[in-house]
C-alpha cells in the first residue's frame, strides 16, 4: 500500500510539472507576442512611444540571451519589427534637428538583439531577408552625419558593427550580401575609428 501510495504521489508530481512547464511555455510565448505587437504598432519617432519600445527590445534582448527562447522569439515575428527599428532619426546640421542621445537607444538595442539572434545559423538568412542589411549598413556611417552626439553614435556603430558580424559569421553568401550592401567600405574605415571597442566590432565584422 505504501509503495501504491508513492508510485501514484510520483505520478501526480510528474503530471503537475508538465502541466507548470506547458503552463510556463505559454505565458512565455504571450509575453514574447505581446512585446513584438508593441514593437510592431509604436512609432519610434513619437518621443511618447520610445520608451515602450525600448523596454520591449530589452525583454526580448534578455530572453534571446537564452538559446531555448531563440527559436520562440523568431516563431512570434520578432525579426521583421526589430528590423523597422533600425532606421534612427534623420541627422541634421543643427543641433534641434540632430538625434538626441536617447534617441539613438532603439537603434542600438535593436542591432543587438537582431546580433543576439543571428547567432543561431539557420537565422541568419531570415534576418538579411527581412532587410536588416541595409539599414545595419548605414547605421555604420552615423559619425559622419551625427557628430553631436558622438557617444551615443559610437554605441549605435558598435552595435550594427556587431550585428553585422554576427550575420556573417561562417556564411559566405551572406559576407557575399554585405559587400553588395557596401558594407566593407565603412567597415573598413571603422578600424581607425578613435573608439577602440568600435575598431574591435569592425574587425570581427571583417572576420
Amino acid at each position: 500500500l505504501k509503495r501504491k501510495s508513492e508510485s501514484a504521489f510520483a505520478a501526480d508530481s510528474g503530471r503537475n510539472n508538465g502541466e507548470s512547464l506547458s503552463d510556463s511555455l505559454m505565458d512565455l510565448r504571450q509575453l514574447i507576442i505581446n512585446e513584438v505587437h508593441v514593437l510592431g504598432s509604436a512609432d519610434s519617432y513619437s518621443e511618447e512611444d520610445r520608451l515602450k519600445i525600448e523596454v520591449a527590445i530589452d525583454v526580448l534582448s534578455a530572453l534571446a540571451k537564452s538559446d531555448s527562447a531563440v527559436t520562440l522569439i523568431v516563431d512570434c515575428g520578432a525579426v521583421p519589427v526589430l528590423v523597422k527599428h533600425l532606421r534612427a532619426p534623420s541627422c541634421g546640421d543643427d543641433e534641434e534637428r540632430s538625434p538626441r542621445p536617447y534617441e539613438l537607444e532603439i537603434e542600438k538595442r535593436s542591432a543587438f538583439t537582431l546580433g543576439l539572434l543571428a547567432m543561431k545559423p539557420e537565422y541568419q538568412q531570415l534576418i538579411v531577408d527581412s532587410g536588416a542589411l541595409p539599414h545595419l549598413v548605414n547605421l555604420l556611417k552615423r559619425r559622419s552625419s551625427c557628430p553631436p552626439c558622438s557617444r551615443a553614435v559610437n554605441g549605435v556603430i558598435r552595435g550594427a558593427a556587431n550585428a553585422i558580424g554576427s550575420l556573417a559569421r561562417e556564411n559566405s553568401r551572406i559576407k557575399s550580401a554585405i559587400r553588395v550592401a557596401g558594407g566593407i567600405p565603412p567597415l573598413l574605415d571603422l578600424l581607425e575609428f578613435d573608439d577602440p571597442m568600435v575598431q574591435k566590432s569592425a574587425a570581427g565584422a571583417l572576420r
